[in-house]
């Protein structure tokens, strides 16, 4: 909840984009200043432009990295740990897993998603990736191969709040400044050279898919009123248990598609 909150609310939250408008004024003030070099904005979006239509299909895996960043980066502050009940030894020990599961979904697993000839399969994954290799640059992370058919993946914990703090927030000024500015040409200069997948990384890709397991799957009870008594009734964790668990959820789906349907029509004004 801590990570996923902090991604969504904050980072999908966050970030102004510069523009022109319509009547050739501007949402930003003439004093604004780019933080990257210190002059005013060389570029912004122009009427009828769009994220997704500049970034094209680079906006989908930047936008989630720069959403990562923003967690990561909040993550180690104590107000913001506080605030999703962590405190003390607890609110470190959270702040590291959300780092470690990161890193370990970039420089890891995330290797599943890429494929030679293809390329990068899922925004997430080379979202991670990119950013485990900015944190491996940063000296924090690292990720070596002890024997010949294991990796091993390695984050200095008393790195976190300094050298690795640091270098996220260097990379996401760079992210949320182009974003901001409209500069794909910056963008993807910046992206790029972190996504790009070459040696050593094709090579421990073979590892990581010789160790890969299935995905894991969540089989959820469900409550069963019987006369005055709610009762709960549970499954085999298995495909089979799953499977009869979703279908005994929804053996009467007809009152589901309606209230889908009334809520739609609600909202159709929204859509015109």
């Amino acid at each position: 909840f801590f990570k996923v909150g902090l991604h969504e609310l904050l980072g999908h939250g966050s970030g102004k984009l510069l523009r022109r408008e319509e009547d050739n004024t501007f949402n930003f003030p003439p004093t604004l200043l780019d933080p990257l070099t210190g002059k005013p904005p060389a570029s912004y979006y122009e009427p009828g432009d769009t994220y997704d239509t500049c970034f094209g299909p680079l906006s989908s895996t930047y936008e989630e990295c720069r959403a990562e960043c923003v967690g990561l980066y909040l993550s180690v502050e104590p107000e913001v740990l506080k605030i999703f009940g962590h405190e003390g030894q607890q609110a470190d020990d959270v702040m590291y897993v959300n780092w470690l599961s990161l890193v370990w979904g970039g420089a890891a697993k995330g290797l599943e998603m890429w494929e030679p000839g293809r390329g990068w399969l899922q925004a997430h994954a080379q979202a991670r990736f990119v950013i485990s290799r900015v944190l491996i640059q940063a000296g924090v992370a690292s990720l070596t191969q002890p024997t010949e058919d294991n990796l091993l993946l390695t984050l200095d914990r008393t790195a976190i709040r300094g050298a690795g703090r640091a270098a996220i927030s260097r990379f996401l000024l760079q992210l949320q400044v182009y974003k901001s500015t409209g500069n794909i040409e910056e963008a993807k200069k910046l992206y790029n050279h972190y996504a790009e997948v070459t040696e050593p990384w094709i090579s421990w890709r073979k590892i990581v898919l010789a160790n890969k397991q299935p995905r894991k799957m969540f089989v959820q009870a469900n409550t069963v009123l019987d006369g005055d008594e709610v009762k709960l009734k549970t499954y085999d964790t298995s495909v089979e248990g799953l499977i009869q668990s979703w279908t005994e959820r929804f053996e009467d789906p007809k009152p589901l598609y309606q209230a889908l349907l009334d809520l739609t029509k609600a909202d159709s004004h929204h859509f015109q």
